[in-house]
């Protein structure tokens, strides 16, 4: 396996998902991540001319590292949630250069991207049960 030396993504939440079983995985995806965003929605929303800058090319550099991390992947679980990071990094670069418009449809992607998270990784758990393996090269396979 590939080691990105990224000292900001290299553990928290792939390692998160990757070591927790699938209903860990699922919850986590769908309930505390969301709650995190909403978190983040609220002090932007008090602060939103303070940080406008800072946030911004933090969501961008966040985007970009995470999905370069994204093609080093080999396990399924840990691709999920890079992908997801990266993904809520490219909103969150959205919602900033809309100067706060686009709210409502940020709040609305986000709770669909819950759903959609914890799917996937219900549907990799399955894999996992059914053929003993998360990893990309050997599911490909066969």
């Amino acid at each position: 396996m590939v080691k990105f030396p990224v000292f900001l993504f290299h553990g928290w939440l792939p390692r998160a998902h990757v070591e927790a079983p699938t209903l860990g995985s699922v919850l986590l995806a769908r309930i505390l991540l969301k709650l995190g965003s909403y978190g983040l929605l609220r002090l932007l929303v008090l602060f939103f001319n303070s940080f406008t800058k800072f946030t911004l090319s933090f969501s961008l550099m966040g985007a970009l590292v995470a999905g370069i991390v994204c093609f080093l992947q080999t396990d399924c679980k840990a691709f999920i949630a890079m992908s997801s990071v990266s993904h809520i990094s490219t909103l969150w670069v959205g919602i900033i250069g809309s100067r706060g418009s686009l709210l409502d449809p940020a709040v609305l992607v986000s709770v669909s991207h819950g759903f959609v998270a914890g799917c996937l990784f219900f549907f990799v758990g399955h894999l996992y049960e059914s053929r003993a393996s998360r990893s990309i090269l050997i599911l490909r396979e066969g």
